[in-house]
């Protein structure tokens, strides 16, 4: 799916249907949330739509921010709450409640951009010792702590396709018989627009973190885990219709992928 076509399928209308009105159910569940204030965000880009004449109509984030109210005038059926409320507990001295959340670290890193021409790449990443607010002994990862992959600066200068993500995946075995060792999925959405110098915010391509804390947990319970290297694996996804297994697809750059404790 690409930016300029996102609009032509109907789950698209859905998905940002169901966007909104979460963000509805979140300004009423606080009143302490608020929409921004930053003139920024209300007023300093406008976008252009097409009225219900086919005319082109510029309008900003302030002239659409409340849909109650003109030119939107609807509202959503169901803004109910779906997190149930929970009593306000007194922290007791030494207790969870009171520990200040861990800053995550950064404990490795590729060192090579990694280039995904539509075939399965691996990349290999030395992991070191913390020395800051994750700082311990890695022969197991503690039950408390959380892993995380970071994944940054992916562009591509075309249509790029969805890759899975592996860690520490056998060498030559099918990615599919091995699901345990699924981190995520990188979606391309939007991937040309943020690689593009000349957009807005553009140049830096797209980020993604991954959690995969229960990944490594498995590696674990099999001595599969090394607390000093690990290899991250790039499987292509496959394209879900003869149309777009015919279309070329553009190559990806990942910039760095990089290691987390938390």
């Amino acid at each position: 799916m690409r930016f300029n076509t996102a609009a032509l399928d109907p789950i698209f209308w859905l998905h940002h249907c169901n966007i909104d009105r979460l963000w509805s159910v979140w300004l009423r569940r606080d009143n302490t949330h608020a929409d921004p204030a930053e003139a920024a965000w209300l007023t300093d880009v406008p976008f252009d739509f097409n009225d219900g004449q086919g005319n082109i109509v510029s309008m900003t984030p302030s002239q659409v921010v409340l849909t109650t109210a003109a030119p939107l005038l609807y509202d959503y059926e169901d803004t109910s709450d779906p997190l149930p409320t929970q009593p306000q507990l007194e922290a007791i001295p030494g207790s969870e409640a009171m520990k200040e959340p861990v800053v995550p670290e950064m404990v490795g890193a590729s060192e090579q951009p990694i280039t995904l021409a539509g075939e399965q790449a691996t990349t290999h990443i030395q992991v070191n010792q913390p020395t800051g607010p994750a700082s311990m002994e890695l022969e197991s990862v503690p039950a408390s702590q959380r892993v995380h992959l970071r994944i940054e600066n992916v562009t591509s200068k075309g249509r790029a396709g969805a890759y899975s993500v592996y860690v520490n995946l056998p060498e030559n075995s099918d990615p599919a018989n091995h699901p345990e060792l699924h981190a995520g999925v990188l979606p391309m959405f939007g991937v040309a627009e943020s690689s593009d110098p000349a957009r807005a915010h553009g140049g830096n391509g797209l980020q993604y973190t991954l959690d995969i804390t229960d990944v490594v947990r498995t590696l674990e319970s099999r001595n599969a885990w090394d607390p000093d290297t690990m290899k991250v694996t790039f499987v292509p996804k496959q394209r879900s219709t003869v149309l777009e297994s015919t279309r070329p697809v553009a190559a990806v750059q990942v910039g760095r992928v990089s290691l987390y404790y938390s």
